[in-house]
């Protein structure tokens, strides 16, 4: 009777043995498993962020086109008030001229 409660004891503690090492390869499998799904992540998050930064450097270079053509036109508007300016210039003492004239007929004629 010792012998089979003792053979019995062996016989759960193998089957005890057997079924934690079962799951040990479960928990195995499992970190397996969530490696493999984070590597996934991350690599999904990577090729996410490189497209973002792909659109970051097209804006970029966009907003360099525009500033250099604002550039541009700031320049040429620039020149255009500065010609604008001088014609005004010229307009104000050509007026001034013909004012001047015609004070000096007035009083040639008075």
């Amino acid at each position: 009777q010792g012998v089979a409660a003792r053979r019995v004891a062996e016989s759960e503690y193998k089957a005890m043995l057997d079924e934690n090492q079962g799951l040990r390869a479960l928990v195995r499998e499992a970190h397996a498993s969530n490696e493999e799904a984070i590597e996934a992540a991350v690599e999904q998050a990577q090729r996410g962020f490189e497209q973002e930064v792909a659109v970051l450097r097209g804006a970029l270079d966009k907003l360099k086109v525009r500033v250099a053509e604002t550039s541009e036109d700031s320049v040429g508007l620039e020149e255009a008030v500065i010609g604008k300016d001088e014609e005004l210039e010229a307009l104000r003492s050509e007026l001034e001229w013909e004012r001047d004239d015609r004070r000096r007929e007035r009083e040639e004629w008075s």
